[in-house]
């Protein structure tokens, strides 16, 4: 496969999956083998979504190649690698062990076989950096890096053993004062990376976790793998930016990132920020996710760019679970306090937002 093809179904994988073969039609079309090519990555990589989705408990058809699963029970220098807990378009994720020089679990990031081309790569050392530069107790930590013997790069990662941000304060029933100093934390790391030039992009709950350290909780801000590099055109890390398709989760995603990708700043990650604090609040998300799951395109943007989701306060009221045993009540000051900080964040132009996380 030659590198265009490789490199156009990797770009391919940061746009929503109803765009990707177009594209992948407009970004090859004056080159129909690698078009081919690329569609027939596309597609197999789709299929494998398909099979990963539904239960099972043979596993005889998935590949080395899909999973990672020729690395697991082998060494990296130090590190040996336990069980694949993560997988994006070019890389797997892996829970590892390091026995020297000091003992402890970590999280190592290897790129996929096949996805050796100098974009592919640049990818992952554009992540690493990007880490690099962080220095924040609630941002998971860049802690080594290296190569394969078959060359594929490899950085290593704090492991975070926890669970995502929401269901975290659901399964606790934690109230919503312990709800409101998680996400605090949460703010300062994304600030902090905002200071450092770094926009995560793609903050949802799956990426802040939450482990507890002497029996406390900490959130961890994790995967800057879709980030953007503040005002540095120049800078190769700017290659994560796919210039005129969008990349994020849309549940999550800023109006500016489906209607005008290329002009985000800080402000999208303050979107995110307040769709996420609106979902830990309540309980529920802002838009329903299996909506914004199926909805297409247009409909899409048009739940982004136009909808308002109810009051938070509205949304916490009506919510119950199995535990419930009356109606609810409103925290003190949730109408009026959280009510304003949350849709202030959600706003639908950035200028009405929070300037800062």
């Amino acid at each position: 496969m030659t590198d265009a093809a490789k490199d156009a179904f990797v770009d391919a994988l940061e746009v929503m999956p109803a765009q990707r073969r177009a594209f992948l039609e407009d970004r090859l079309g004056d080159d129909p083998p690698a078009l081919a090519r690329a569609v027939a990555l596309l597609d197999a990589h789709e299929r494998a979504d398909q099979f990963m989705a539904a239960p099972t408990i043979a596993t005889p058809s998935r590949t080395p190649e899909t999973v990672g699963a020729s690395l697991v029970g082998t060494s990296l220098g130090p590190y040996r690698l336990e069980e694949v807990i993560g997988e994006g378009g070019f890389g797997v994720v892996f829970r590892a062990s390091q026995a020297t020089p000091v003992e402890r679990t970590v999280a190592i990031k290897v790129i996929k076989p096949g996805m050796t081309s100098a974009a592919s790569v640049a990818r992952v050392d554009a992540e690493r950096e990007l880490l690099a530069r962080m220095d924040h107790p609630n941002i998971a930590k860049i802690l080594d890096a290296g190569a394969t013997p078959d060359g594929r790069p490899y950085f290593v990662m704090e492991h975070v053993d926890g669970s995502p941000i929401t269901a975290y304060c659901s399964q606790r029933r934690l109230p919503v004062a312990e709800r409101l100093e998680l996400v605090r934390r949460a703010c300062l790391a994304v600030q902090h990376a905002h200071h450092k030039g770094v926009i995560h992009r793609d903050i949802k709950p799956s990426n802040v976790l939450v482990t507890e350290v002497d029996g406390k909780p900490e959130p961890r801000v994790i995967d800057f793998g879709i980030a953007k590099v503040i005002e540095e055109p120049g800078d190769d890390v700017t290659r994560l930016t796919v210039t005129g398709h969008f990349a994020g989760t849309p549940a999550y995603m800023s109006p500016e990132q489906i209607a005008s990708p290329a002009s985000i700043d800080t402000r999208s990650d303050t979107y995110a920020l307040g769709a996420l604090l609106y979902e830990i609040v309540t309980d529920n998300a802002p838009f329903d996710h299996k909506r914004v799951r199926e909805a297409s395109i247009a409909l899409l943007a048009r739940i982004i760019c136009e909808e308002e989701p109810p009051k938070p306060s509205t949304r916490y009221l009506r919510a119950t679970d199995a535990t419930d045993t009356g109606p609810r009540r409103l925290p003190p000051g949730f109408r009026n306090e959280l009510d304003w900080i949350i849709l202030k964040a959600m706003a639908k132009e950035p200028e009405r937002r929070y300037h800062a996380a």
